[in-house]
């Protein structure tokens, strides 16, 4: 048995065979012109990766930069707080009242009075220009919040000497620059 002629159309780009059962030439596309098809798949396919690769390498980078703030937001309150219980224990130590308004419920006038307890008061370390808030007369840009309580009383109830006695400093820094 002899194969059946084949015929190739040069403007087609096309191989024709034979086809003796049906009585005519019957047209099979079995070639055609696909040399640029693989080269435009592989540039397709690595594109692709290299978009990939960017998206998961800048996810994280911008992972490791929001770490890095939140360990320096947190770090920053923490030595700001440091700061304003420095300050206040110089305060008592030196018996410096000038600036600090008496609390409530405070009886005394300055920190050699066990009973003195200031309100509290604020700290700018970074001495920004203030803005005042609305709502009061505290800078909204403060950076540590400070509040020294009056000298702790004994288990009787009776005042300790305020040289030796604890007093409570509670200090709060922000965060944020």
């Amino acid at each position: 048995m002899t194969p059946p002629p084949v015929f190739y159309d040069c403007r087609k780009q096309s191989v024709r065979f034979a086809d003796k059962t049906d009585g005519g030439v019957k047209v099979n596309w079995v070639l055609k012109k696909e040399g640029g098809f693989v080269l435009t798949a592989a540039i397709i396919f690595i594109l692709m990766l290299v978009f990939l690769a960017a998206f998961v390498l800048n996810v994280g980078y911008n992972q490791r930069v929001m770490t890095n703030n939140v360990g320096l937001v947190r770090a920053r309150a923490y030595y700001r707080a440091q700061a304003g219980v420095v300050d206040a224990n110089a305060r008592i130590r030196i018996n410096y009242v000038t600036g600090l308004v008496a609390g409530a419920g405070s009886t005394g006038t300055s920190f050699l009075d066990p009973g003195y307890n200031p309100a509290p008061y604020h700290l700018d370390l970074d001495m920004n220009p203030p803005t005042f808030s609305a709502a009061a007369s505290i800078p909204a840009d403060y950076d540590v919040t400070v509040d020294i309580s009056a000298v702790d009383k004994n288990n009787n109830g009776t005042d300790v000497n305020p040289l030796t006695g604890r007093r409570i400093i509670e200090a709060t820094g922000k965060g944020t620059t």
